[in-house]
């Protein structure tokens, strides 16, 4: 039997601004908390958002100097959970 405990609060904050996926390589570190930008991040889609905009976001990260590495699940797996 698996079991999962979390031992902190994971917040995850959501950003919404009319263009910001073309402006990542240098508004980057401002959208990603500063304690993050030594670490690696993880941009996790599906296969329908990574066809429209996963390159574009996981370049454009990159190019603002972060380290991060794209995990892409099936699009209907994403909605059974």
């Amino acid at each position: 039997q698996n079991q999962f405990r979390r031992t902190k609060v994971m917040v995850s904050n959501i950003l919404v601004e009319k263009g910001i996926t073309n402006r990542l390589a240098t508004e980057g570190k401002r959208v990603i908390p500063e304690r993050c930008h030594k670490s690696n991040n993880y941009l996790v889609t599906d296969t329908i958002v990574d066809a429209l905009y996963g390159d574009l976001v996981l370049e454009g990260l990159r190019a603002a100097g972060l380290k991060v590495f794209k995990l892409v699940t099936q699009a209907d797996q994403m909605d059974e959970t």
